[in-house]
């Protein structure tokens, strides 16, 4: 499975997406106050993107 990071994280409403290339599908999104807030509280750290977000998409993500 071939995984794309799309981030907009400087915008007035921050988009990240995770994407199935393979498939072409949206596996993960998240946006604007609930993205924001994700690294406020530090559930979500840029680490995380090549770390723990790959650990999860493996364990959901269809075979």
């Amino acid at each position: 499975m071939t995984i794309l990071i799309d981030a907009w994280l400087e915008r007035c409403e921050p988009i990240l997406r995770v994407w199935n290339c393979d498939r072409r599908e949206v596996l993960v999104e998240w946006r604007g106050t609930n993205l924001r807030n994700m690294f406020e509280q530090g559930l979500l750290e840029l680490d995380d993107l090549t770390d723990g977000v790959w650990s999860m998409l493996r364990q959901t993500a269809p075979g």
